[in-house]
């Protein structure tokens, strides 16, 4: 197998630690539009887009209406949260060993490129792919194939690198090969049940399994 040319992560719970300021953000909205207390169990199955959360607890009340209330519970938190150990030197090794990086993420497109940017990392990216009203979220590969044209890339030279289920059966839909990574909101059983390539359980494990899928 040749040398990968581009390397495309997902940012919540791959790169940034968000599992606590998504999910409680989620049980205030919806307890706002509900009165119901829903637990992390009972929302971990929608967890990869708002849309379906508000779908599966919400769905009485606009989508609009939903969002907003999320967005008022997990804009401040999503602001304070920090990149997972590692993240920043990871990224630049990947540059420095001539991978093109793209973030790809069912987030805000503009939020993304805020925080990227506010952590000066923006600058070690060369695409950022993020959420509007005109893309579809993860699982489809809308966001992966805009970020393979933008790096000019072939499916078969990347990869996708993701925590949750969603991230892989992107891949898999783009025609590419997923690595999952086990801190983030999936389960070690869960992504191999997707199919990922190969799992690990940190951001510094990640160089050593592109050796491996680049040796296949």
């Amino acid at each position: 197998m040749a040398k990968l040319k581009a390397v495309l992560l997902d940012l919540d719970g791959t790169l940034r630690d968000t599992r606590d300021a998504i999910y409680a953000a989620y049980q205030q909205a919806i307890k706002a539009h509900t009165g119901r207390d829903a637990t992390r169990d009972e929302i971990k199955p929608h967890v990869h887009h708002h849309s379906v959360v508000h779908k599966a607890f919400a769905g009485h009340i606009s989508f609009e209406q939903f969002e907003e209330t999320y967005a008022g519970f997990v804009d401040p938190a999503i602001d304070a949260a920090r990149l997972y150990a590692g993240a920043e030197s990871l990224l630049g090794r990947l540059r420095a060993e001539g991978y093109k990086i793209a973030i790809v993420t069912s987030a805000s497109q503009q939020k993304t490129e805020k925080f990227l940017e506010t952590l000066k990392i923006a600058d070690k990216c060369d695409s950022i792919v993020g959420m509007n009203r005109e893309r579809k979220p993860k699982p489809a590969p809308d966001l992966l194939e805009i970020a393979l044209r933008e790096l000019r890339c072939r499916p078969a030279e990347a990869i996708m690198v993701g925590d949750m289920v969603v991230d892989i059966q992107a891949a898999h839909a783009a025609g590419m090969r997923g690595v999952g990574i086990t801190h983030g909101f999936a389960t070690r059983a869960e992504l191999a049940l997707a199919g990922a390539e190969i799992i690990i359980d940190t951001l510094a494990q990640l160089p050593a399994a592109i050796k491996e899928i680049e040796a296949k």
